[in-house]
C-alpha cells in the first residue's frame, strides 16, 4: 500500500463529517476514532491551506497535507494506518 492511500483515508475521516451526505461518516463515528488519528489531521490541516477541515477535495488533493498526516501518524501513532486505509476505500471517492 502507498502512503498516500493512508493520508487519504484519515482526511475522508474528518472532512465526510462535514460534507454531511448519506456514505459519510457521522460525528458521532469520528468521535470514537483513536485521539491520536483526529490529532494528526487537526495539527496538519493548516499547511493544507484549505480553509478548514470541511473542504474535502481540497484535502484530498493537497500534496503537502497528504504529506505531513502521514508522517504524523507513521511517527505517532503506526498501528492505525491500516484503520486510516481502510477508511479511505470506504469513504474517498
Amino acid at each position: 500500500m502507498q502512503p498516500i492511500n493512508y493520508i487519504l483515508s484519515i482526511t475522508v475521516l474528518t472532512v465526510g463529517v462535514a460534507q454531511a451526505m448519506p456514505s459519510d461518516m457521522t460525528a458521532a463515528q469520528l468521535l470514537k476514532t483513536p485521539s491520536c488519528l483526529r490529532d494528526c489531521i487537526r495539527d496538519t490541516e493548516p499547511i493544507s491551506h484549505c480553509g478548514g477541515l470541511n473542504n474535502f477535495k481540497c484535502l484530498c488533493d493537497s500534496g503537502p497535507f497528504i504529506r505531513d498526516v502521514y508522517s504524523c501518524i507513521s511517527r505517532d501513532c503506526p498501528d492505525l494506518l491500516k484503520m486510516a486505509d481502510g477508511i479511505k476505500q470506504k469513504y474517498c471517492h
